[in-house]
């Protein structure tokens, strides 16, 4: 890791964060070398003689542009790119560019986090996973799923934010709700919910989520997932629950 004072300042911005690989970056200096220069007449009057030193370099990529692979795939690969805008909009790509870890298996990407889950039941009420870290992921992605819905049903799912494990100063994450489901279309049926780090009050320290789902009206066949996305250390099935059992 490199910091520069010439990188924008840490925002959601493109040019806070880049990702380089640096051997696809090529220098060249003046002929010459450093060059070194005395005055006496600079500061004549104060009886001081200046010194000045030169050593001009310039540089550039190697590639003028993203490369385009072979058998006429589309996704074009780049030695340089903005990180913080493709995590985000999309993992790994870039206005159609193709960028880190191409080689990794999905259950390298994506976790199956522990106390993440609402198992599959018939009833009605209000049900959480547990309180989940976002320090080990870049993102989490909350998935609901309805069965056959009862009789006049409805499904509410958002997701909530709070200090610690055990949801100290628990409050909703604005925008992180879906719309009702309702049974006359809703019978098996998914609906996602995307949450960055950004999305919490981390201002305010807040670094913990949790998924609730709220069945109204009749008991209804729902259950839920929170799978942990883009891990910030791979691989991200080293954060799976125990009850996977196996990853093929």
């Amino acid at each position: 890791m490199f910091v520069s004072q010439h990188a924008n300042t840490f925002s959601v911005s493109q040019g806070d964060v880049l990702l380089v690989d640096l051997s696809y970056y090529q220098t060249i200096t003046k002929a010459g070398g450093m060059q070194t220069a005395t005055s006496m007449h600079l500061y004549f009057d104060a009886d001081l003689t200046a010194f000045r030193t030169t050593f001009r370099m310039d540089g550039q990529s190697k590639i003028a542009a993203p490369i385009s692979p072979g058998q006429g795939h589309a996704p074009r690969l780049s030695p340089l790119r903005p990180a913080r805008r493709a995590l985000n909009r999309q993992p790994n790509t870039l206005q159609g560019e193709t960028h880190m870890f191409p080689n990794a298996k999905g259950s390298e990407l994506l976790a199956i986090l522990g106390h993440a889950w609402i198992r599959p039941v018939s009833a009605a009420g209000t049900a959480t996973t547990g309180w989940i870290s976002l320090a080990m992921h870049n993102g989490l992605l909350a998935v609901i799923q309805t069965g056959a819905l009862g009789t006049g049903a409805t499904v509410d799912a958002k997701v909530q934010q709070a200090l610690d494990a055990v949801g100290t100063g628990a409050k909703d994450i604005a925008g992180k709700a879906i719309s009702q489901i309702i049974k006359a279309t809703g019978d098996n049926k998914q609906a996602l919910i995307n949450v960055k780090p950004e999305d919490l009050d981390t201002v305010a320290g807040f670094g913990f989520v949790r998924l609730a789902v709220t069945v109204g009206g009749a008991a209804s066949l729902t259950a839920a997932q929170v799978l942990g996305v883009s891990p910030r250390m791979l691989p991200a099935d080293a954060s799976n629950q125990a009850a996977v059992a196996q990853i093929i």
